[in-house]
């Protein structure tokens, strides 16, 4: 399961191979039954950073196909927001037009957003000691 990311490049596929390998490890090993839901939710995120690879906008349907089983249209917005919090992803959803827009971070951009993250909260530190 933890080969699927690098090895499986068709986006469509990806989803519906990693949640088949997934039920067969807890089909085999029931007792990791209680991470299932985590997996799914990784997997999620893993379809979104490799959509936003390759796509500039989305329609939320098409996300939805792409997505693992199951998943609601609630459900796959917090998965959004996840990505965005990450670096990994920037997206924002248009509800009018029901399109996701995507932008993906190159590693450089992704260590420059948590270099001024660090730096951030640096001034906040230091701003609260200058303000006590």
């Amino acid at each position: 399961l933890s080969n699927l990311p690098e090895s499986e490049t068709k986006t469509a596929n990806f989803a519906k191979d990693a949640m088949n390998t997934l039920n067969q490890i807890v089909a085999a090993s029931p007792q990791l039954a209680i991470y299932a839901e985590a997996v799914k939710q990784t997997i999620g995120i893993r379809v979104i950073e490799k959509v936003g690879k390759y796509y500039k906008k989305v329609r939320f349907e098409k996300l939805k196909q792409w997505m693992p089983e199951n998943i609601t249209e609630a459900e796959c917005e917090k998965l959004i927001v996840s990505c965005n919090r990450a670096g990994n992803v920037r997206a924002v959803i248009d509800y009018n037009n029901k399109v996701i827009v995507l932008d993906s971070l190159t590693a450089g951009q992704t260590e420059n957003r948590q270099r001024l993250s660090e730096f951030t909260q640096g001034l906040k530190y230091t701003s609260s000691l200058i303000t006590k």
